[in-house]
């Protein structure tokens, strides 16, 4: 199952956005019409949990944002992956896990895309609270990983980054500060 999670994942969309001499427009726009065709919302290994799908639409934010990609279509089907995520979130009562990082980071990345959606919009103070309260569960003021292991902490560093990034593009300075001292 790992070959179709790692293209379901849709890093390929961002080496042809960044790195081919593919048109990325006409490329995507095959690419998840393909996928939606053949992976219908909430079912399939693509829909398995909530941090594939946050880490698609992290990748498909990025992709439609460098090189202005609207296509409506496309566009709800990014938004009904966010949709999916706030249904589906991989909380563990008490303990912090790499999978509710991701969720929580693919939430950061709705707020920035989607300004005006306002079901997600009235969430906003509590995503931003609970991505804060996960980076301080999951890293060590040394700067380890709860998990112990390399990957994943190479994993979950990779994706508090992203989600700072959200942070400070949202500008809210307090929510930085306080993931900025745990992550440095």
């Amino acid at each position: 199952v790992k070959v179709p999670w790692e293209f379901g994942r849709m890093h390929q969309l961002l080496r042809v956005v960044f790195y081919s001499d593919k048109n990325p427009t006409d490329y995507i726009k095959k690419n998840l019409k393909d996928f939606r065709l053949n992976n219908p919302i909430g079912f399939g290994v693509h829909w398995m949990n909530a941090m594939e799908v946050s880490i698609r639409a992290i990748n498909l934010c990025v992709a439609f944002n460098k090189i202005g990609y609207n296509d409506r279509e496309d566009l709800v089907f990014l938004q009904n992956h966010f949709s999916f995520v706030l249904q589906n979130l991989e909380r563990k009562e008490g303990l912090g896990n790499n999978h509710y990082l991701a969720n929580l980071t693919g939430l950061l990345f709705g707020l920035v895309y989607f300004p005006e959606w306002a079901g997600l919009q009235e969430k906003r103070n509590w995503i931003i609270k609970e991505f804060c309260t996960e980076i301080e569960k999951q890293f060590y003021t040394d700067g380890g990983n709860f998990e112990g292991s390399t990957y994943y902490h190479a994993l979950s560093s990779e994706i508090a980054l992203l989600g700072l990034a959200c942070l400070v593009n949202l500008d809210e300075q307090v929510a930085i500060n306080t993931v900025q001292s745990k992550i440095n």
